[in-house]
């Protein structure tokens, strides 16, 4: 079998695959504001609009859903996982530093703390490295 070399396709100097990847989280965005206007007092698809969103670095909307999701279901670790991590994007360290420490006391997986634990200290390195602080 014969490797054959892929050409991206472009759209106005943008990978084509770039412009389905947007569509695609555009589209994951629409379901999770139908689902929410279905079911405005369940807190999962808050936090899933959160993630979503904090993956696309669209930092300040993932807060906002983030804190709806937590105030329906405020010892979800999960969503305080999200809040977390989308706290560090936003180099927000103190505020993300309490929240690991309320969700010390109530998450049972101490993988997930040790992940998250390493996460906050590659996401202080980068910002170190970034800002020239040691």
């Amino acid at each position: 079998m014969k490797h054959q070399n892929m050409q991206i396709q472009q759209y106005n100097g943008i990978p084509t695959l770039l412009i389905i990847m947007s569509l695609k989280i555009e589209e994951a965005l629409k379901y999770f504001d139908e689902a929410i206007q279905r079911n405005p007092e369940g807190s999962k698809y808050y936090a899933e609009k959160a993630d979503t969103l904090r993956a696309v670095n669209r930092t300040q909307e993932a807060l906002k859903f983030c804190n709806i999701a937590l105030s329906i279901d405020p010892y979800n670790h999960n969503y305080i996982v999200i809040k977390i991590l989308t706290l560090l994007q936003m180099n927000r360290w103190d505020e993300s530093s309490q929240l690991y420490e309320q969700l010390q006391k109530i998450c049972p997986n101490k993988q997930l703390l040790e992940q998250i634990n390493r996460d906050i200290l590659i996401q202080m390195e980068q910002f170190n490295q970034t800002f020239g602080q040691q």
